[in-house]
C-alpha cells in the first residue's frame, strides 16, 4: 500500500512510484493500494508502530504492559499515555499520562 496526501496524487513522480509499486506486487502475486485519506485511528497505529522499526529501541521488559494497555484502547498509540515520561518513537516530545 502507497499512502499520499490528496494534494500529491497528481505529482508525476508520485504517479510514477505508484506504477512502479504496481509492478513490483504484480510481479510477486500481491495485492496493491493506493490511498490518499484512512482511517485516523490506523494512521495513528501505523505512525507510532514506524518508531519501532529498530530492535535497540524496543525496551523488552515494557512489551507485556504496553500489550495489556493496547488491549483496552481504540489506538495503539493511545496506550502510551500509561507511561508517564516515555519518549515515544513515532510521536513528538514526551508522552506524558
Amino acid at each position: 500500500m502507497d499512502v499520499k496526501a490528496p494534494s500529491r496524487l497528481a505529482d508525476p513522480a508520485v504517479e510514477a512510484q505508484f506504477a512502479w509499486t504496481r509492478r513490483v506486487c504484480a510481479g510477486r502475486g500481491w495485492a496493491f493500494e493506493a490511498r490518499s485519506a484512512t482511517d485516523p485511528y490506523l494512521l495513528g497505529n501505523v505512525r507510532f508502530l514506524a518508531g519501532y522499526r529498530r530492535g535497540r529501541l524496543i525496551t523488552a521488559g515494557l512489551i507485556p504492559a504496553v500489550l495489556e494497555a493496547a488491549e483496552q484502547q481504540p489506538a495503539i498509540s493511545a496506550s502510551t499515555a500509561c507511561f508517564p515520561a516515555r519518549h515515544t518513537p513515532g510521536l513528538s516530545g514526551t508522552v506524558r499520562g
